[in-house]
């Protein structure tokens, strides 16, 4: 009997978040209600509230889920300490990757102001495959450099896309070359940089 409950409870989860993303494709997020997504998912809103507090909460849960599937699709994230080029410049690219409109809608600019927590979540996802590869151990020290070094990059991306919010982030080569020291100096047993 258990595995039945489990099951509708795996089903219901699917319908919720499955029409979640549907109608965050169509609207913003302020602009979703429980009642609207209860009616499409054909489930009643207090089956809702036994998941999710509120529709916010639902995004923020998804919105960790796709950051994490985001940061675990590419393929540069694991190479900051390895190839620390190709990290830098795949960091500055957009990602060739194909992805659905319901993959991106969770980051969209006008349902990215309820994500409060959106950068850390992303700094922390990419940290996480840095440790997978296993070229450095996990401590605080460590991540702590990481964070620094990867919220400086966030935030550089966010303040090209400010200035020139239609165009793709450029930077230039000395802008590279200065990162790729920064890893290297922040990371000297690796590199053997003095």
């Amino acid at each position: 009997m258990e595995k039945t409950t489990d099951l509708r409870i795996i089903k219901t989860q699917r319908a919720i978040k499955t029409t979640f993303l549907q109608l965050i494709n169509k609207k913003e997020l302020s602009k979703i209600t429980v009642a609207e997504l209860a009616r499409i998912a054909e489930i009643n809103k207090g089956t809702f509230y036994l998941h999710y507090a509120d529709i916010y909460e639902l995004y923020s849960n998804m919105l960790a889920e796709s950051i994490s599937k985001t940061a675990n699709k590419s393929t540069y994230y694991s190479k900051m300490l390895t190839d620390p080029e190709t990290f830098v410049s795949g960091f500055f690219t957009p990602s060739p990757e194909s992805t659905t409109a319901e993959e991106t809608a969770p980051f969209r600019p006008e349902n990215l102001r309820f994500g409060e927590s959106f950068l850390a979540m992303m700094i922390t996802a990419i940290i996480n495959n840095i440790y997978a590869t296993e070229v450095i151990p996990k401590t605080t020290h460590n991540t702590m450099k990481l964070r620094f070094l990867i919220g400086g990059m966030f935030s550089e991306v966010i303040q090209i896309s400010t200035e020139k919010p239609h165009n793709i982030p450029f930077i230039d080569k000395e802008t590279i070359n200065y990162l790729i020291s920064q890893i290297k100096h922040s990371f000297p047993e690796i590199y053997n940089v003095k």
